[in-house]
């Protein structure tokens, strides 16, 4: 494994595990910190702490994703790249952006309404 594939891997997964922690804190405590204040504004307040948690789960689960692909790339010795290996760390990450952003759309923008 060349040292730019070893730094890519060792970076994911710290920058995964930055993520994992991050959300996980959000959905223990539902703190909104990480929300901008436009959407805090259009939610209501009781509703709050439920958004900070879907929102840390996304966050979450992107993290995880995250982690999971520097492991199959540490484990695997080959780079972050289109590779059927990454497959399912892709699904994960992806998973945990669309939980965050529909989250966000749906009680910040009320479509229903």
């Amino acid at each position: 494994m060349s040292p730019e594939e070893l730094r890519s891997s060792i970076g994911g997964m710290v920058g995964g595990i930055c993520f994992l922690v991050v959300g996980v804190l959000m959905v223990k405590t539902g703190n909104p910190g990480l929300i901008h204040s436009y959407h805090i504004a259009h939610i209501p307040s009781e509703k709050i702490p439920l958004v900070a948690r879907l929102v840390g789960l996304g966050i979450a689960l992107t993290g995880a994703g995250l982690v999971l692909a520097g492991i199959i790339a540490f484990a695997s010795q080959i780079p972050l790249s289109a590779s059927a290996a990454f497959i399912l760390p892709l699904i994960i990450i992806f998973a945990g952006l669309g939980v965050s952003l529909l989250t966000i759309v749906v009680f910040t923008f009320r479509p229903w309404s």
